[in-house]
């Protein structure tokens, strides 16, 4: 590991450094305003670079601290940094030599991230985004520690630039190495069920490219268009039908009132019939009864003569 002990103006955009630096940005302000630390007064880094095996780049911890006016100035405090700054962002700068293609080394870029950005494997097939990302954590392949992203690189001067969490150093030497695993899970979250997600990629399927390479599309090509035939003949057939189905129904709604009124006037001439027929079955059966009646009548009084006579 190299342990420096600088100012913060002195790693401030100081690019003849050989090593890397460190730019506090936002929180340099939120440190001051929150110690009471004039602009005239340095604030002093400790800075650590570890170097790790099979990294490309080193993992670095940082401390801030100002001059206390107890013991006359003589003593160096520590700042809170995660306290302060929770809400800021800090630059590192790191020296290193990139290809020209930075996106297969950037896990913010597209090739990591978006899922309609294809690429191929040297057999000839498309790689996932999942392979992509273990192949990116398994090859070493980032430039950037745990809590940062590439933000940009500077081919003149050949440094990258990190945007990182600020952060206190770590409490222990023996956690100061790059977390792989946390790298890892620090790619963009890609909710892919039942990979519905892929269906947005249909842009990439209709370009002449993605045609000619997707035998899937010549086999579901023609029942496409069947499909499509099967629908202008139904349209042609059906058209005036439903136009007229159609028709009626917005006239009933427009009408309504007069449908109601003609329900009303049916329903008093069935009420009507059948007080008449009602009338005319009580008639009936007076007639029926009268009938009866008389015949009976008749009858005892034919029994009665026949008594009367055979007792005489």
């Amino acid at each position: 590991m190299i342990i420096t002990l600088t100012t913060v103006e002195n790693q401030k955009n100081n690019t003849n450094i050989n090593g890397t630096l460190i730019d506090l940005k936002e929180c340099e302000t939120s440190l001051r305003n929150a110690y009471n630390i004039p602009e005239n007064e340095y604030l002093f880094i400790k800075k650590i670079d570890i170097i790790q095996d099979g990294m490309k780049i080193p993992k670095i911890e940082y401390d801030v601290y100002y001059k206390s006016h107890e013991q006359n100035g003589t003593r160096l405090k520590r700042l809170n940094i995660s306290e302060v700054c929770s809400e800021n962002s800090i630059d590192l700068s790191i020296p290193i030599i990139l290809p020209e293609n930075l996106d297969k080394l950037n896990m913010s870029a597209e090739y990591y991230n978006d899922i309609c950005n294809p690429t191929t494997s040297e057999k000839g097939t498309d790689i996932s985004l999942n392979d992509r990302r273990k192949m990116f954590v398994e090859n070493n392949e980032t430039i950037c520690q745990e809590d940062c992203y590439f933000s940009e690189y500077d081919r003149v001067n050949q440094r990258a630039t990190c945007s990182c969490k600020a952060k206190d150093s770590a409490p222990s030497f023996i956690d100061m190495n790059i977390n792989i695993t946390k790298i890892y899970q620090q790619f963009k979250d890609i909710k892919n069920i039942i990979n519905l997600n892929i269906l947005k990629c249909y842009k990439k399927l209709f370009f002449l490219e993605g045609i000619k390479n997707n035998i899937c599309f010549f086999l579901i090509f023609p029942f496409i268009i069947f499909h499509i035939i099967v629908i202008i003949i139904f349209y042609c057939n059906q058209e005036k039908k439903l136009y007229k189905k159609i028709k009626d129904i917005k006239f009933a709604i427009k009408n309504w009132h007069l449908v109601k009124k003609e329900e009303k006037k049916l329903e008093t001439q069935i009420t009507k019939s059948e007080i008449k027929t009602k009338k005319n079955e009580d008639n009936s059966k007076s007639r029926t009864r009268n009938f009866f009646k008389t015949k009976k009548h008749k009858k005892i009084k034919t029994t009665l003569l026949k008594k009367v006579t055979k007792l005489i």
